[in-house]
C-alpha cells in the first residue's frame, strides 16, 4: 500500500512531463460543455476520491491491527515456548535425577545380593560345622545314664535340639522348593552349648545310681552302680554276690558280670557316700 502511496504521484508527474514535451499544436475543438455537467462529473470524481481514500484508510487501519495481533500472538507464543522448555528442563533434571537413584538402588541391590551370598555361604559352613558337634553331642548323651539325664534335665535340652533340628529340616525343603528360608541357627547351637556343659560336668565325676539288671538265671534285682564319668561303671547288689563292671557301646552301657569286685565295689560306695574312708582300690578299667 506504501508503494502504491508514493507511484501515484510519480505516474501523474510522468504524465506531466511528457505532455510538456509535446509539441505545441493546437488543441482540437471541443466543445464546451454545460456548466451543469462540469459540476456533476466533479461531483462524482469527488465522491470516488473520497471512496478510495475511506478504503485505503480503513485497509491501513486493517494492516495495523493485524500486525498488532501479530505482535501479542508472537509475544504470546514466545511466553508459552518459554514455559514449555522450561518445563523441558526441569523433566530432564528429574529423569536425571531418578536414573541416578535407580543406579544406586541396582548398586545397593547387588551390594545387599552378595554380601546375602557371603551370609548363605558362612550360615552353611557354620550349619555343617554344627552337624558333627550334634552327632557328637547326642553320642555323648545316650552315654550318659538315665538317673543323671534326669537329675541334669538332660532330656530339656534335647527336646530343643530335636525341635531345632525339625525347623532345620524345614527350611531346607522350602529352600529346595525355591522360596526363602531362614534357616535357624542360634537355637541350635543354644540346645548344644547347653549340653556340652551338661555332658563336661558328668564326664569327670563320680555319679551314684540305682537301676536294675538281670542275675544269671533271669530274675532281675536292684543294683547300685557307680559311673566314673562316662567312660567306667561297676555294680554290686544289695547283698553284696552279683557284681560287674560296664562301658559304654554303640547301642548304650554294656555291662559284664564280675562277682570277685562285689566287695571293693561297696567300699566305693560307701565313699561315695562319704560314710567310708579314702583309700585305693584295685579295679578293672578298659582304656580306649
Amino acid at each position: 500500500m506504501n508503494s502504491l502511496r508514493f507511484a501515484f504521484p510519480l505516474l501523474l508527474s510522468g504524465i506531466a512531463l511528457l505532455s510538456a514535451q509535446q509539441p505545441a499544436s493546437p488543441p482540437p475543438a471541443v466543445p464546451a460543455k454545460p456548466a451543469a455537467a462540469a459540476a456533476k462529473d466533479d461531483t462524482v470524481s469527488y465522491e470516488k476520491t473520497r471512496e478510495t481514500l475511506q478504503k485505503w484508510a480503513e485497509t491501513e487501519k486493517r494492516i495495523m491491527e493485524e500486525r498488532r495481533d501479530w505482535d501479542e500472538g508472537k509475544a504470546l507464543l514466545k511466553g508459552q515456548i518459554e514455559l514449555v522448555n522450561g518445563q523441558i528442563t526441569e523433566l530432564e533434571a528429574k529423569l536425571a535425577d531418578a536414573r541416578k537413584r535407580k543406579e544406586e538402588a541396582l548398586k545397593k541391590k547387588q551390594e545387599m545380593a552378595a554380601e546375602k551370598a557371603l551370609i548363605l555361604e558362612a550360615a552353611t559352613d557354620v550349619n555343617k560345622m554344627a552337624d558333627s558337634l550334634e552327632a557328637a553331642v547326642r553320642s555323648a548323651v545316650a552315654m550318659v545314664p538315665e538317673a543323671i539325664s534326669k537329675e541334669k534335665k538332660l532330656d530339656i535340652l534335647v527336646a530343643q535340639l530335636d525341635a531345632s533340628a525339625k525347623a532345620r529340616a524345614e527350611a531346607l525343603k522350602e529352600q529346595a522348593a525355591g522360596r526363602e528360608k531362614v534357616i535357624p541357627i542360634a537355637s541350635r547351637y543354644q540346645a548344644i552349648v547347653g549340653l556340652i556343659d551338661q555332658v563336661n560336668q558328668v564326664y569327670p565325676l563320680l555319679h551314684k545310681a540305682v537301676e536294675t539288671r538281670k542275675l544269671p538265671d533271669g530274675r532281675e534285682t536292684n543294683v547300685t552302680v557307680v559311673y566314673v564319668g562316662l567312660g567306667q561303671a561297676y555294680f554290686v547288689n544289695l547283698a553284696g554276690d552279683f557284681a560287674g563292671t560296664g562301658r559304654p557301646g554303640p547301642n548304650g552301657w554294656e555291662w559284664t558280670t564280675n562277682n570277685a569286685i562285689a566287695r571293693d565295689v561297696d567300699d566305693v560306695i560307701e565313699i561315695v557316700d562319704k560314710s567310708g574312708s579314702p583309700k585305693v582300690f584295685a579295679l578293672p578299667a578298659t582304656v580306649k
